[in-house]
């Protein structure tokens, strides 16, 4: 168990997050979620496996000690909290670019953010709710609660 190592090939799922997809992708922007997987182990959970997936893309071999990819994905934690999310500047395809670069040195694909970081300058004009994680993730367990309360009813 000390000598662990996590090997094997860093995949990046990049999934549509809207239909639009289909006249912007051929631009080089879109809108999309990803999430990686490491050898199987899917270290970033999709938001929602409902998505379809645009492509897979292979970014590389990986193989470092468990105890190195658990600090990695430790300090990702630190510098990517969800109080700090944002759609355009701050968001899964951001944390994504970033757990890539440091598992294999490579970069990811510029389209993943292009087209949100063009719409950063929205920003000012639109609710905070929109844009910031804090209410997302309250969000999303005020609807598990209605859905678990709903379940428990039937």
């Amino acid at each position: 168990m000390l000598n662990e190592r996590v090997t094997g090939r860093v995949v990046l799922n990049v999934y549509d997050y809207s239909g639009v997809n289909c006249c912007l992708d051929p631009l080089g922007l879109g809108l999309y979620h990803s999430g990686e997987e490491e050898e199987g182990l899917c270290a970033i959970v999709p938001l929602s496996v409902s998505m379809p997936i645009r492509r897979q893309l292979d970014m590389g071999p990986i193989s470092m000690p468990r105890a190195e990819f658990t600090r990695v994905l430790r300090e990702m934690g630190k510098e990517f909290p969800v109080r700090d999310y944002n759609l355009f500047n701050n968001n899964c395809n951001h944390f994504c670019r970033s757990f890539v670069k440091r598992l294999t040195s490579r970069e990811v694909p510029g389209y993943l953010t292009r087209a949100t970081e063009l719409c950063g300058c929205l920003n000012w004009c639109l609710p905070a709710n929109l844009t910031n994680g804090q209410w997302a993730l309250e969000q999303q367990l005020k609807d598990r609660r209605d859905y678990q309360e709903f379940t428990d009813e039937a």
